[in-house]
């Protein structure tokens, strides 16, 4: 694999990152996940517009968050696309920041499954400390979660957060339909504000946005996750407690 770093294509074992790198020895980097097609990653506009954001949240200098508006990074990750053979077909980019280093790697992706089930899991987003609507590469929590889903026989969680809410799946928002209309956690709830949540909301401008417990899904008709990789994907089976 060729990954991009600090302005350089190298052969992945060409890699070099500090042991002293709190970014990825702390978990206090920052990462954005984004979806190639066809060697171009979609809507990256809208990924480096919330990694600034979550650089700034992190106090980050004006001066130091200014590289990620660079429009050349659309065409850096167009060539590491095509350097690593993906110039067709679905691919996983990832953009990974901290304090020393920025990191771009690209790998193939599968086509997504039509559907998903969701169990409920006890491993709470903690919407107190406040980082859970950062995209931070403390993912610890994040696949504790899917491990518990996946030993519950379903094939993602569904998190709660540490006030009973409805919050998010592993790693996607959730949306819900009932009688009344269409739902999904506010960001109040600590649910991280997904791009594709974002465009969902900018087509059905009529959903609502809640604080709510799991009662609430207990008329759900229909349900859906969303993220970058997986688009807008139907829920067939939820599990509640």
């Amino acid at each position: 694999m060729i990954v991009w770093q600090d302005g350089n294509f190298i052969p992945e074992e060409e890699v070099r990152i500090s042991p002293f790198d709190p970014g990825f020895v702390l978990g206090q980097g920052c990462f954005e996940t984004m979806l190639g097609v066809d060697g171009k990653v979609e809507r990256l506009h809208l990924h480096l517009e919330r990694l600034r954001q979550t650089l700034g949240a992190r106090g980050w200098s004006e001066s130091e968050i200014t590289r990620f508006r660079d429009p050349s990074l659309q065409a850096e990750t167009g060539l590491l696309l095509r350097r690593n053979g993906l110039g067709r077909g679905r691919a996983r980019v990832k953009l990974m920041v901290s304090s020393e280093t920025t990191i771009l790697t690209a790998v193939r992706e599968k086509e997504v499954a039509s559907s998903v089930s969701l169990a409920v899991v006890d491993c709470p987003v903690n919407v107190e400390a406040g980082v859970s609507r950062w995209k931070m590469t403390s993912y610890a929590e994040n696949l504790r979660a899917l491990e518990l889903a996946k030993a519950a026989g379903e094939d993602d969680a569904l998190r709660l957060n540490t006030r009973g809410e409805i919050c998010e799946a592993s790693m996607a928002n959730i949306f819900w339909e009932t009688a009344e209309g269409l739902f999904t956690p506010s960001l109040s709830t600590g649910c991280l504000p997904g791009i594709t949540r974002h465009l969902f909301l900018e087509e059905h401008p009529d959903t609502r946005l809640v604080e709510a417990g799991l009662d609430a899904l207990r008329g759900a008709r229909k349900m859906w996750l969303t993220s970058s990789i997986r688009g807008v994907q139907e829920v067939s089976r939820w599990v509640l407690k």
